[in-house]
């Protein structure tokens, strides 16, 4: 029970701070209701990570996430204002918890995978297939993967573009123009590969 005590904690502020980055961007109430009810079970299930470092960090992106995840739906864009200030908070906590715990293999394993999802996305987005805010979000979440481990962020990649097949292909499929938000398969890769891991 001892593990769930942090992620419990950080969910208790999780509701006021999803609520007020969601509904900056002008989304309607009943929008920012469900996001701030997702975050509270994204919260619960962040608990399940594999060990208590893990845990807390996943649980601190919760809130960013779950705001990004709606705005990405409604606006097609991942603002910088949610996803940069995220680096140094989630940076700064996996450096004291490689200092606390002495796993300096796991910090350098962090930024290892983050530097590669950021130049795997870069290559993508200089295809055109992505914007540079998912590049920027992908490097956020190899940072926080790579502590667990390189399957963990390596398989958050490939479960992201199966999920972001779907929609790829209902667009398709039904001929409508536009783009695909890639930012809630992303997050929803990332998710997975957290219980699988």
């Amino acid at each position: 029970m001892g593990e769930w005590i942090v992620p419990v904690a950080c969910g208790l502020g999780v509701a006021p701070l999803v609520r007020r980055m969601v509904a900056a961007r002008t989304t309607p109430p009943r929008l920012t209701s469900a996001a701030t009810a997702t975050a509270a079970v994204l919260v619960s299930i962040a608990a399940s990570a594999p060990g208590l470092v893990a845990a807390v960090v996943l649980s601190a992106l919760v809130a960013p996430a779950v705001a990004l995840w709606h705005i990405d739906l409604r606006l097609r864009v991942l603002p910088d204002a949610i996803v940069l200030p995220c680096y140094p908070l989630i940076g700064g906590m996996l450096i004291t918890a490689a200092v606390a715990t002495g796993d300096g293999d796991a910090a350098l394993r962090a930024s290892g995978a983050s530097a590669l999802s950021l130049a795997a996305y870069a290559a993508m987005a200089a295809c055109g297939g992505i914007g540079c805010g998912d590049v920027k979000l992908a490097g956020l979440l190899g940072l926080a993967l790579g502590w667990i481990g390189w399957g963990t962020a390596f398989t958050a990649i490939v479960l992201a573009f199966a999920a972001a097949a779907v929609p790829a292909l209902v667009a398709l499929v039904s001929r409508r123009e536009g783009t695909i938000a890639f930012g809630p398969p992303m997050l929803l890769g990332a998710l997975a590969a957290t219980w699988w891991a």
